[in-house]
């Protein structure tokens, strides 16, 4: 099983709207796109000027799906983040694969 992760790192001014909007529009999004088994974690590190770390994890059948997805919607996903919280809300993602 292929594993996508995207990482968030919120500024605490934004992190309840944020995750409302993580847990209410990119999750349900995410699993319409053909993502299954969301999973939101806290990364419990150390954060820098009053931001905190989340992951949202998906499983993806295989890599050619992440790879066209990625061509296809990332963007779409990305520009809306932007758009709602500016640099308050930084992402980056992650392909892993499950041994």
């Amino acid at each position: 099983m292929i594993v996508f992760n995207t990482t968030f790192s919120i500024h605490e001014s934004v992190t309840d709207r944020c995750l409302k909007y993580i847990q209410t529009q990119y999750i349900p999004n995410m699993i319409d796109d053909g993502f299954i088994n969301p999973l939101l974690l806290k990364i419990h590190n150390e954060s820098s000027d009053g931001y905190h770390n989340y992951a949202v994890q998906f499983y993806a059948p295989t890599l050619e799906f992440i790879s066209n997805w990625k061509k296809e919607m990332e963007r779409d996903y990305t520009n809306e983040i932007r758009m709602l919280f500016g640099e308050k809300a930084l992402t980056f993602s992650s392909i892993m694969e499950k041994i």
